[in-house]
């Protein structure tokens, strides 16, 4: 079989002994087209650019997507930057299971911050909630969750507190750090019926 070069080089004679023909005063020439066109797709061909631009839609990362962002700071009293998403594979008093976590810093570097661990029944190897034991010097919570469980570990002027909640489709992780002097538990409370709202 000829290559598509060798079509086009026959191709060029043609054309000039017909311009030759008529050029020397022969024979009428009907002025009727009968020529036939074959296109030979061009290898060097190229693709025409495109002005579409790439998406800048920022998808937030599980669990941080579960939560508004305005709202998480109205309850913690400050701005809060875009959260960082992060799996964690724990084992905890012989129970393993998923954590699913996302953490916001302070959008100013001062005030509160917050970190939440979500872990639902797929995250356990039994693929049921299985929550672990109570913590030392915990304080239990009611109002949340079936069962709570607050802890606080306080410097000379910020304060760690976790709160950890039992339900019966997931088992929740609250930790808000701040100024000593503020309800930490309120708002990490508030932020665990969201997470389970959110959750349902």
């Amino acid at each position: 079989m000829w290559s598509s070069t060798r079509f086009r080089w026959l191709a060029v004679p043609v054309v000039v002994v017909m311009s030759l023909a008529t050029a020397c005063g022969g024979d009428d020439v009907s002025s009727e087209d009968t020529s036939t066109t074959i296109e030979v797709p061009d290898e060097t061909a190229t693709v025409p650019p495109t002005d579409a631009q790439p998406s800048t839609t920022l998808v937030e990362d599980y669990p941080c997507s579960l939560f508004d962002l305005d709202e998480l700071g109205t309850i913690l009293g400050n701005d809060l930057d875009m959260g960082d998403g992060v799996t964690n594979n724990v084992s905890e008093d012989n129970v393993e299971y998923v954590g699913q976590e996302c953490s916001w810093s302070s959008s100013t570097g001062e005030g509160n911050e917050l970190r939440v661990q979500v872990s639902e029944a797929d995250d356990f190897p039994s693929g049921s909630v299985d929550c672990p034991p109570t913590i030392g010097d915990s304080t239990p919570v009611s109002g949340v969750g079936t069962s709570a469980e607050w802890n606080v570990s306080a410097a000379t002027e910020l304060e760690v507190g976790t709160l950890r909640v039992c339900a019966p489709d997931a088992f929740i992780i609250v930790v808000v750090d701040g100024p000593v002097g503020e309800d930490h538990q309120t708002m990490a409370v508030e932020i665990a019926d969201l997470t389970l709202t959110a959750l349902a």
